[in-house]
């Protein structure tokens, strides 16, 4: 069953020089609840700008992006608001999103305050319950961002996006900054959650190579357009489109130096 459907986007972005940059263009996909569904391509093709636009954080230019039926580009107000309780974001490096100078419980239960969800007497209780969701202890509820690893601040960010209990979780290459070991840890997280709570992950990333191994399905954009949408399985098999093909073909492999 749909939980997202996109239909003909577009949005075009005009450049202080006056000149104009087409970052989506006629994009129409479905994503299905319950999915990992990834959305990839090269640098500039448009995904991260299409992330945006599911999330409200920019507006499109025309077409719809449908919430399981609501065309979430006509909300305003109240409704817009209420509607992001049900869609949440995880970014590149989420230090940068979160201030310095709040501890982890005031990050994690932000969204929870903000909504009136709990009182900010319970704000420790509640992040301790959340960190143990994404495998952290007790006592990170006191720390600040700085005082921890790369790895650790994503984990907190997902912890954060699981807080109001959302029906699609957005990553916007939640992993290209972490080490190859951290990112696998946070991949197998992000299935388990996945697994246990079926929420809706959508997966924006660059690394083709990667999302072939957890993502159900895989989106390829290439120019601000849509080149295909198959089944993760499928990349291996080669049945691909020569676009699609040459990003498998960019993934990096280490082979051993001759002896």
């Amino acid at each position: 069953m749909a939980l997202l459907e996109i239909k003909n986007v577009n949005k075009t972005f005009t450049n202080d020089d006056g000149s104009t940059l087409v970052a989506n263009k006629d994009i129409s996909i479905t994503v299905n609840a319950g999915e990992t569904y990834a959305i990839v391509g090269e640098s500039g093709s448009g995904k991260s700008t299409l992330a945006n636009l599911i999330a409200m954080i920019n507006p499109v230019d025309s077409g719809e992006i449908l919430m399981e039926g609501t065309d979430i580009t006509t909300l305003k107000g109240e409704a817009k608001r209420q509607m992001r309780r049900n869609i949440q974001m995880v970014f590149q490096d989420p230090g940068d999103a979160f201030s310095p100078r709040m501890k982890v419980k005031d990050i994690i239960c932000e969204p929870l305050l903000n909504f009136k969800v709990i009182a900010k007497s319970q704000a420790k209780e509640k992040a301790i319950e959340l960190l143990a969701q994404v495998g952290l202890d007790a006592d990170f509820a006191d720390k600040y961002p700085h005082s921890m690893s790369g790895g650790q601040r994503q984990r907190v960010g997902i912890a954060r996006s699981l807080a109001l209990n959302p029906k699609l979780i957005i990553l916007d290459e939640a992993t290209s900054a972490l080490d190859v070991c951290v990112q696998q840890q946070v991949i197998e997280l992000l299935n388990q959650i996945q697994a246990e709570k079926q929420i809706t992950l959508l997966f924006i990333c660059h690394d083709i190579g990667l999302v072939r191994h957890f993502a159900h399905r895989v989106c390829v954009m290439q120019n601000a357009q849509v080149v295909e949408v198959l089944p993760a399985k499928d990349l291996v098999s080669g049945q691909v489109t020569p676009y699609t093909q040459s990003l498998m073909d960019a993934v990096f492999s280490v082979k051993h130096a001759p002896a």
